[in-house]
């Protein structure tokens, strides 16, 4: 029986690129053949996947995809395997869902340089000189967008092992959930370190690093994830909570594609609110963020991808992967937008 050493000394990373490339064309294809049936019944129809298409098309890093095709190619999967194609579809249109929704939650104009879909929607509503209010309009349309964002994502799914469906609805729902935890963290007085630690883990940790390599691993295996990676994918996924939480608060918004400092200006708590002590002020629904939690948090960063990283060598991955994950956990916790 061939180990998982020896198969994934036949599957290099570089293989991941060509994946990738094989998923952009399959979400684009799937996004053109729903918009044309749709416009075909009527011009109207076809908006709310043509926000989805937008939002896809404006780019992003493909984190999600990029863990999930590494993870079962690290775990010796086939790389020929359409359902890897699919899985990585999937979340890829999954964070779509996400960021549409989020958009509207947080009072976003901006996303990835561009307009937001909430946006697009309003103005496409007052260029019509329609009836009614056009921001509602805008809102309530990109909220169907999302919906049909998660739709598409599911029906990449079908045909997936039982034990990759089985995460998958594990995912959704914890996504959701800490979403709407999110939302109670910004209404309410107060809040512990401990409900933000888990409502970030919950929103961001999990859906976008733990299972991702969770899903690729079910996929490659049939089994749990190797309990090595799964600590270095927890330990990632509150680096990249944290660097996204310092790019919302200190982030170039040229770099970033959106407004700096709107979870402060919305008295919304994230994990800078939990580093620091006393030092950060997380009570009254503000956070006071200073040049010390800034240091802080990039401390707690490196000190994490370090943890990571250490993990690496207690398992079966040959060396081109450890170093890999070890770039990969390098390049999510230190990105700048």
């Amino acid at each position: 029986m061939t180990t998982i050493g020896s198969i994934a000394a036949v599957t290099h990373p570089s293989q991941r690129r060509d994946i990738l490339a094989r998923v952009e064309r399959v979400i684009s294809v799937r996004l053109c053949e729903q918009s044309e049936v749709w416009g075909d019944l009527d011009s109207e129809a076809s908006l709310p996947i043509e926000l989805v298409s937008r939002l896809f098309k404006a780019g992003g890093k493909r984190i999600r995809p990029t863990l999930a095709i590494s993870t079962y190619l690290s775990l010796g999967g086939d790389p020929d395997r359409h359902e890897l194609v699919e899985l990585a579809a999937a979340l890829e249109l999954l964070h779509c869902f996400a960021l549409l929704q989020d958009d509207v939650m947080d009072e976003c104009d901006v996303r990835r340089g561009y307009p937001t879909g909430h946006r697009v929607a309003t103005e496409h509503h007052l260029d019509a000189k329609w009836c009614g209010e056009s921001e509602r309009f805008g809102e309530s349309v990109v909220i169907l967008a999302g919906d049909l964002a998660m739709v598409y994502a599911d029906s990449f799914m079908v045909h997936q092992p039982m034990m990759v469906r089985k995460h998958w609805g594990e995912m959704r729902t914890a996504m959701i959930i800490g979403q709407h935890l999110d939302l109670v963290l910004a209404a309410r007085p107060t809040s512990s370190p401990e409900s933000i630690r888990t409502i970030a883990r919950l929103k961001s940790g999990q859906y976008s690093v733990e299972y991702p390599m969770m899903l690729g691993a079910a996929l490659a295996t049939g089994k749990q994830i190797p309990n090595f990676l799964s600590q270095y994918s927890r330990l990632l996924g509150e680096a990249f909570q944290l660097r996204d939480d310092l790019i919302g608060a200190f982030g170039d918004t040229q770099r970033t594609g959106k407004p700096s400092g709107l979870d402060q200006e919305q008295g919304k708590l994230n994990l800078l609110a939990t580093l620091g002590g006393s030092r950060s002020s997380v009570c009254d629904g503000c956070m006071s963020l200073s040049d010390e939690v800034r240091m802080l948090g990039e401390m707690r960063i490196a000190d994490l991808v370090v943890a990571a990283v250490g993990t690496l060598g207690r398992g079966e991955l040959v060396v081109q992967w450890q170093e890999e994950f070890a770039r990969l956990a390098r390049d999510i916790a230190v990105r700048d937008h």
